[in-house]
This record gives C-alpha cells, sequence and structure tokens, in this order.
C-alpha cells in the first residue's frame, strides 16, 4: 500500500479486516479532499491480493464521478479489473460482470428504490464498499444495517480538522447574518427542503440579489466565486446583477449539457468570474483553485451545504483561505463544516448542537460551549469565557488574523483581576 497516508492506510486496513470477518457492507466515510475514491481502489487491490479472481463493479451517479472513479483505478493498476458505470445505465442494463464486491460513490443515495434495485437485480448479493463524506439522508432512512439500512458498519477516515492539520484541506472563513434573516418558518417544504418556488418569491427581490453581489464585492472581490442559487428566476436575476455591476457571470443548469460544460470549463480557465448554479456543481465537482463558495440559497439539507462548502475547501499550493458568504442562514442551521460529528454513532446522525447557551466562534463562526477557551476547530483564544463578539447585521465574521498573543494576555489580565484583585499591566 504505497503513497498512503497514515490516515488512509488505517482506513483500508480497517475495512479489509471487516470483509475479512465477514460484514457484507462497510460505509467508509471521511471528507472531502481526504481521497475516498484512491482509499477504496486500495481495498479492492487488497482484496484482489486475497481473492485473485474476484470480480469488482463500482456505480456513481454523476459522469464525473463515474470517471474519477475510472482513473483512480487505472492509476493504481486495476483498472481492468474494475468495471465502473453510471448509476442510470446499471439500471437499464445489467452489469457485464457478476461482482463479487460492488462499490457505491456518494452512499448516501443508497437507500433510494433506484439503487436497491440494481443490488437485488444482482443474481448473488455481493459485498458492498460505500464512500461518502455525509452518512445522513434528509428522508430520514438509516444507512446502518440495525436500522433497517445497508451497512453493518461505518469506518471514519478522517475528520476535517485532521486533513486541515495535514494541508489537504483549507478552514473556510465563514461570513454569515448575526440572526438567520430572513425570516423563512412559513415556507412550505417538498421532498424534505424548502419549496423552491415560495422560496425564490421571498428572496430574489432586488435589494437582496443587489446585497450577494455587495458582499462579494466588500468580502471576496477578485475571487472566482461559485454562487449556489434558488431556480432558474433566481439564477439569473442574480447573473444579471453581477453583469450589471462589471463582473463577468454565467449560469449553469442539469439539463443543458452543452452550455454547462462550455461555461464550466470557461470558469476553469479564468474566463468568467462567477458560475452560478442550481446545487449541480456539488459531488464529483472537482476545482481545487476555488476561493469563494455563495450560499445564495437556504437549504434544510446538512448533505447540500456540506458538499457546497467542499467546492473551496481542497488545499493547493499557493491558495488563500477560502471564504463562505452565506446569505441562507445555512451556517446558523448546520453549524461550521469543519466541525465534528457523530457520524459513527447511528443513534446521533448528523450534526449535533450545543444548545441554546452556546457561543460562537469570531474566528471561524463554529458553535463552542460558554465555558470554552479556546475554538476546537480553528484555535481562536477567546477574550474570557462566556465572551462573544458582535456581529454587524451584514455579513460579518471577524476572520483568524487577529493576534492570538495578544488575545490570551487579555484574558489573563481579566482572570487575575476577578480571582486575585491584581491588575496586571501590559507595557
Amino acid at each position: 500500500m504505497k503513497n498512503l497516508r497514515p490516515y488512509q492506510r488505517k482506513a483500508v486496513v480497517e475495512v479489509v479486516r471487516s470483509f475479512l470477518a465477514g460484514d457484507d457492507a462497510v460505509l467508509l466515510q471521511s471528507p472531502v479532499g481526504s481521497g475516498k475514491t484512491f482509499m477504496a481502489m486500495n481495498v479492492l487491490k487488497q482484496m484482489r491480493e486475497t481473492y485473485p479472481d474476484i470480480k469488482i463493479a463500482a456505480i456513481a451517479h454523476t459522469r464525473e464521478l463515474v470517471q474519477q472513479l475510472r482513473e483512480a483505478a487505472e492509476d493504481i493498476g486495476i483498472g481492468r479489473h474494475v468495471y465502473v458505470q453510471s448509476v442510470a445505465m446499471a439500471r437499464q442494463n445489467s452489469f457485464a460482470v457478476q461482482p463479487n464486491i460492488l462499490v457505491v460513490d456518494e452512499c448516501h443515495h443508497i437507500e433510494a428504490e433506484s439503487y436497491k434495485k440494481i443490488i437485488a437485480d444482482l443474481c448473488e448479493q455481493p459485498l458492498v464498499l460505500g464512500l461518502t463524506a455525509t452518512p445522513v439522508r434528509m428522508d430520514g432512512k438509516k444507512l446502518l444495517k440495525k436500522d433497517g439500512g445497508t451497512f453493518d458498519k461505518v469506518v471514519i477516515a478522517a475528520t476535517i480538522k485532521e486533513l486541515a492539520s495535514l494541508g489537504n484541506v483549507l478552514i473556510p472563513r465563514i461570513y454569515t447574518s448575526k440572526e438567520r434573516l430572513p425570516n423563512l418558518s412559513r415556507i412550505k417544504r417538498r421532498d424534505g427542503d424548502y419549496d423552491p418556488g415560495e422560496l425564490c418569491g421571498v428572496l430574489n427581490t432586488p435589494r437582496l440579489c443587489g446585497d450577494v453581489v455587495e458582499q462579494y464585492r466588500k468580502k471576496a472581490y477578485g475571487r472566482q466565486a461559485l454562487v449556489f442559487a434558488i431556480n432558474r428566476e433566481h439564477a439569473k436575476s442574480l447573473k444579471e446583477r453581477f453583469e450589471r455591476s462589471g463582473f463577468s457571470a454565467e449560469c449553469v443548469f442539469g439539463n443543458e449539457k452543452e452550455y454547462r460544460i462550455k461555461h464550466v470549463n470557461d470558469f476553469r480557465k479564468g474566463r468568467i468570474q462567477i458560475l452560478i448554479n442550481l446545487h449541480i456543481c456539488t459531488e464529483g465537482w472537482d476545482y481545487p483553485e476555488l476561493e469563494c463558495v455563495i450560499l445564495a440559497c437556504p437549504t434544510q439539507s446538512y448533505v447540500k451545504y456540506i458538499q457546497a462548502c467542499g467546492r473551496c475547501m481542497r488545499n493547493i499550493s499557493g491558495k488563500n483561505t477560502p471564504v463562505i458568504l452565506d446569505h441562507g442562514g445555512c451556517r446558523h442551521d448546520h453549524g461550521h463544516p469543519a466541525e465534528e460529528r457523530n457520524f459513527g454513532e447511528p443513534e446521533k446522525e448528523g450534526y449535533e448542537r450545543e444548545g441554546p447557551g452556546g457561543k460562537e466562534c469570531p474566528g471561524c463562526g463554529a458553535l463552542q460551549a460558554m465555558r470554552a477557551l479556546e475554538c476546537k476547530v480553528c484555535g481562536y483564544v477567546f477574550t474570557a469565557p462566556g465572551c462573544q463578539e458582535e456581529l454587524d447585521e451584514e455579513l460579518v465574521l471577524i476572520d483568524e488574523d487577529k493576534n492570538r498573543a495578544t488575545e490570551m494576555l487579555r484574558f489573563l489580565q481579566a482572570a487575575a483581576k476577578t480571582l486575585c484583585g491584581v491588575d496586571l499591566i501590559h507595557n
């Protein structure tokens, strides 16, 4: 297992041991930028060394993910042994081989009827290796077998904080409003999320669209930005406002393949500054150079939120700290994307908040315990226990560039005066 990082090697070994110990389905969970596909291919290579005649298939639901699976298999030298197919093709045609192992990319989709049919139609039930950064579902269906799902076990390869310490990802600076604005409590729900038509009626106004452009100008001027809009009408309104302000902008929609490919390529080449999409530039969409994401579309989906944020978190040489402009209150609903989740415990699946007594980190926006002295996400040192910096009504978060030594000194001064009645004078 050459060229594997320690956390990758550990995850590969644990997955292989799980299969050899009798588990039929294992879910490999790891954040964006961790190399899930690379780890999966190493699992398959190890299984082939143990069982040389084993047949392997892999499915994914987008062209980009299918291509990534094929390239990863080729890179590790097992390309001719891994049959890769899109979910759509797998539904229409049976596999060319009867797989003994089936890899399912973005496997939080596996409880959908289309995926279940693909597996049920196989002559023999294969071992299943699932890959995802977000093992949760909006419909409430669980992924672990003990809760009625598919998988026997979850193997967690790494956390975002661990990846950041290795330089694989960058923890983004998130700008959001102090409170969740506007009030969306009366918006109807459709498929577990806000109804796009009603949501557009509330948010697609000249003032709010103009605010998206203005905050971009203030917080991320000069950076290419990927914008997540509500629907076509909203996307076109945002495009018009950006262009009126002198920024090159284009929209990409799922059913316009030719234009989508052209605009995405132009964006990658720097010909377009603002690319507006309807949550199609998420799973499998890779552009490590991206330094800004604009969330102009509120969502109740943790998966959509994390996938959107993840587009700008991959690290490359010379990249600046990415910026996320949250106009949808998503950070209020789902927390900071770098916060750790209890994915390995099904009864605690998803994001657990501190509760009403928590406080925000002014450095990254993560919710912390009131008594926390240091942010567990970005390391920001609070001025005193329970102290919380105030935010303006516009999108503002104090960044990580504060002098932490000075902040710690202030805390020590306050603590000395409170506990000992001593004034520490700093010259």
